[in-house]
């Protein structure tokens, strides 16, 4: 091997990165000066108003804001009758409703729910009941029960002598209420075609030997709540000709119960609003946020 080789020695290199150092210089000075600056902090007050608007739950509403609000309502429907120039004999008849916002819709159809009110509304409702077993064998268990019902019939009445649109129509505009045996709930759809009036009430009850009398009562006497899979829900509590304090007294008893029913309770509930049944103007009574 040739003598220059062995005079060659290994050689070994480090290659380091190149170095900012203005930035690094920056980055030094910029910790310095936030260190060095007082923190900026919320007065107060501010600060409890933010708490608020985010955690912010549903709470029993106070009676005086609620009675702000009813003679509100009826101010404002009669200056909307005033300027339509349509004078109506039932417009003190109109139903005041309670609409509820929800965040979360319920993952599942719920039952009916039968709220009560200290001051009822609904004047006297014509009632039929639809029955599965013969007619003549209802008749007798509700005469035992010693309750009144306007009209009995069976399902097989329906199927022979309801087939038409005009039939049906009828019978619609003759009765308020309609009181559905609960082993034929279902049908109903089936025999009425879906044309069924949206000022109707289909009630289920279930008409035991010993129960008939109750559940036909309670289910005259209340007001049914289906919290269905929406998020948004409503629920009458009056009229129109009714007092501010009765009407007052119908709102805290109703969103009561009607909060107790809801998915995941009142905590669920964003915006609770009062309308007139059919009106465009709903006035806010709860906001969450």
């Amino acid at each position: 091997m040739a003598p220059a080789l062995h005079r060659l020695k290994r050689v070994t290199c480090v290659i380091k990165p190149i170095e900012n150092t203005k930035d690094n210089n920056v980055t030094e000075k910029s910790k310095k000066t936030e260190a060095t600056k007082p923190k900026k902090t919320l007065p107060e007050n501010s600060q409890q108003v933010v708490s608020d608007i985010v955690l912010k739950k549903y709470q029993p509403i106070e009676r005086a804001h609620i009675l702000k609000t009813i003679r509100a309502i009826k101010q404002y429907n009669d200056y909307e009758t005033k300027n339509s120039g349509i004078t109506s004999l039932f417009n003190t008849d109109k139903q005041l409703q309670i609409k509820f916002d929800i965040l979360k819709e319920p993952r599942y159809n719920p039952h009916i729910d039968f709220l009560t009110v200290p001051h009822p509304f609904y004047n006297k409702r014509s009632i039929c009941l639809i029955c599965a077993n013969p007619k003549s064998y209802m008749k007798e268990k509700v005469a035992k029960a010693g309750v009144h019902v306007d009209k009995i019939i069976s399902t097989k009445q329906i199927r022979e002598r309801y087939t038409t649109f005009e039939a049906q129509d009828e019978l619609m505009k003759r009765y308020d209420v309609f009181l559905v045996e609960i082993r034929v709930c279902h049908l109903i759809s089936i025999l009425f075609l879906g044309r069924i009036r949206s000022k109707n009430l289909f009630i289920p009850v279930f008409c035991g030997k010993y129960s008939i009398k109750r559940e036909i009562e309670k289910a005259i006497e209340s007001i049914p709540f289906t919290p269905l899979r929406s998020a948004y829900l409503s629920i009458p509590f009056g009229v129109l000709s009714q007092s501010d304090d009765d009407l007052a007294d119908n709102f805290i008893a109703l969103t009561k119960q009607a909060s107790e029913c809801m998915y995941e309770g009142s905590d669920n509930i964003t915006q609770i609003q009062v309308n007139v049944k059919g009106g465009s103007v709903a006035f806010p009574v709860f906001q969450a946020y």
